[in-house]
């Protein structure tokens, strides 16, 4: 199925690669996402410090955050969020806090491709 959402992205953003952050205060999880943003041909920067992440926000507006956290200044900036979290009630406080996506980890790699298709409304062929 993403292989689907990949060529469809391909053709409708042709001169154009979505630039996507990972925040996480873990080395593991930054090199796991990065690995598949990469391999789906995207840009991606990997930042540690969310107060640095915020700043680099303004300056580079990406397509995509996948962070902890979203500014309500910056709200047309899609945001997955991807915690540790498990209870059906962290998932509803996510979404109360403007998330457009949400993933629990672990998570496999075509379910944040999959996500980062969607928010990037990446059609289905």
């Amino acid at each position: 199925m993403h292989l689907d959402y990949r060529q469809n992205c391909q053709k409708r953003t042709h001169d154009y690669q979505p630039l996507i952050f990972v925040v996480d205060n873990d080395l593991d999880n930054l090199m796991f996402a990065n690995y598949i943003i990469e391999s789906m041909d995207m840009g991606f920067v990997e930042i540690q410090d969310s107060n640095k992440c915020l700043e680099l926000v303004y300056k580079l507006l990406p397509d995509i955050v996948r962070a902890m956290a979203q500014d309500r200044e910056l709200a047309s900036i899609s945001t997955i969020a991807v915690p540790g979290l498990t209870k059906p009630e962290d998932r509803e406080k996510l979404i109360a806090a403007d998330f457009d996506a949400y993933l629990s980890k672990p998570y496999l790699i075509e379910d944040l491709e999959s996500k980062i298709y969607q928010l990037l409304k990446c059609p289905l062929v």
